[in-house]
């Protein structure tokens, strides 16, 4: 059944078109002062809490509802589990997602095919430390025999800004500038980065929808400027 045809779907569809005009952030603060205690919840890890706050979105406790009921009625909470225990359900590329993989921390085994992916993960992490460790220090020189002082990143959609908000988070390497440029003309001839100098360490991130790679495929020639 199609997310259209599913009736907690309609149920929700059908509430936002009567009354979701009527819902106003500062009006619904106003009227809970609870709000935010409802609304919001903290997932304590052994490497830090995160807060998920849901009190700044357009909902109430009835949309919240409508919201859980469809999730359900969808097959996250299945999808969750078969993610976890290594099940392909990445049914487009016929393979498993592991993302939860490379976070890992606690080396839980993840097993795909009946192997346990984990100690490929671990060593591959570890290579990724060890060559972060040498552009940071110094220690790795670019083709001019020069220290890298800017990672230059081509990457597609949401990826642009997840990279520097992980990127800028190590202010003690502030010797190394990042910059994520989305792969777009334009986008790539606004970047105030875009001529590069020779001790430039050029990052390319491939992670590509089936259309964005048709896209991409598309273009007639590399990109010039006249």
């Amino acid at each position: 059944m199609g997310l259209s045809s599913d009736p907690h779907f309609q149920k929700l569809e059908q509430w936002y078109k009567s009354k979701a005009g009527n819902l106003n952030m500062r009006d619904m603060f106003d009227a809970d002062k609870d709000r935010f205690s409802k609304f919001s919840t903290t997932l304590e890890t052994d490497d830090g809490d995160i807060l998920l706050d849901y009190s700044k979105n357009l909902v109430n406790e009835e949309v919240m509802r409508m919201l859980l009921a469809m999730a359900k009625s969808r097959g996250v909470e299945e999808a969750r589990d078969k993610m976890f225990s290594g099940e392909k359900i990445n049914f487009t590329e016929g393979r498993a997602v592991l993302h939860i993989a490379l976070r890992n921390r606690s080396n839980t085994p993840i097993n795909v095919d009946g192997q346990d992916v984990m100690p490929e993960v671990n060593r591959v992490l570890d290579k990724m430390k060890a060559f972060c460790h040498k552009v940071r220090s110094g220690e790795w020189k670019g083709f001019s025999g020069k220290a890298i002082t800017d990672v230059f990143s081509f990457l597609f959609s949401s990826h642009v800004r997840a990279q520097d908000l992980c990127a800028r988070s190590h202010v003690e390497h502030q010797q190394l500038r990042p910059v994520g440029v989305g792969v777009s003309e334009k986008h790539i001839w606004n970047s105030k980065y875009i001529c590069f100098p020779i001790s430039y360490c050029i990052s390319v991130i491939f992670s590509f929808l089936p259309s964005e790679l048709s896209w991409a495929n598309s273009w007639p020639r590399p990109l010039s400027r006249s």
